[in-house]
């Protein structure tokens, strides 16, 4: 099980029934360094276009999220 780091205050959990999300934001050249990094590499042009489509938490919200909690990179020890 991966450890996590605080990055700040700690945030409730949102009420019971209210939909919530995580959004890694991972910066796209960290995605292609990590990738190229993989026993099983992935074409870097497919990881930029999935990063591309990558919600916002804007976006999350619009769809219905009553929570969306953003994980910068490097939080998590993976």
């Amino acid at each position: 099980m991966p450890s996590v780091r605080a990055a700040g205050p700690v945030r409730r959990a949102p009420p019971p029934g209210v939909a919530a999300c995580a959004l890694f934001d991972v910066p796209l050249g960290t995605a292609l360094t990590r990738n190229a990094a993989r026993s099983r590499v992935v074409d870097p042009h497919v990881v930029t276009e999935l990063h591309q489509m990558l919600p916002t938490a804007e976006q999350l919200t619009a769809e219905g999220f009553g929570a969306v909690y953003r994980i910068p990179d490097g939080i998590l020890d993976l």
